[in-house]
């Protein structure tokens, strides 16, 4: 899943808990984010994918 030009691998996604996923993320993707809307970000986007 693509999603503002950052690409994510479900199978991947899927195979971490949310907290794994946004600490692997938080301090790499949407830099220009605060922290708090990346995270936010970040958890709308797991759940998407392991919906």
């Amino acid at each position: 899943m693509k999603v503002d030009g950052v690409t994510f691998v479900e199978t991947a996604v899927k195979a971490m808990t949310k907290e794994e996923f946004i600490n692997a993320h938080i301090k790499i993707v949407w830099k220009e984010l605060k922290e708090t809307d990346r995270k936010k970000k970040l958890s709308e986007l797991y759940d998407t994918i392991t919906k």
